[in-house]
């Protein structure tokens, strides 16, 4: 069971989100508490051919543009572009290591 005093034990254990990371994209984890318990959002990916991560169902985020002025500008977009949840500073918690993605199936 994801309790709050997990939730606060996590947030001490992540790093602050830095504008020095060397990552292209970044995904939001977006909890709703329910009852004792939390629900995690996932979303499921449209489905086309070109695309080889297809269908799968995921965290919400992608990659930044130039127009994102940091990590935070990339999730607070494309958490709204996927879910039309608008996100602001006071949500974050932190941030984990930086996935190199892959096309081939990785467990984590």
């Amino acid at each position: 069971m994801l309790t709050l005093s997990t939730i606060r034990k996590l947030k001490q254990a992540l790093r602050p989100i830095s504008d020095q990371q060397k990552a292209n994209a970044a995904v939001s984890l977006i909890l709703k508490p329910v009852q004792q318990d939390f629900e995690i959002l996932f979303v499921k990916r449209v489905e086309r051919l070109s695309d080889p991560w297809s269908g799968q169902i995921a965290l919400p985020g992608g990659k930044n543009e130039p127009k994102d002025m940091n990590l935070k500008d990339t999730i607070i977009r494309e958490t709204f572009e996927e879910t039309n949840i608008k996100l602001n500073e006071d949500n974050f918690l932190g941030v984990l290591d930086v996935i190199d993605s892959c096309r081939t199936p990785k467990v984590i």
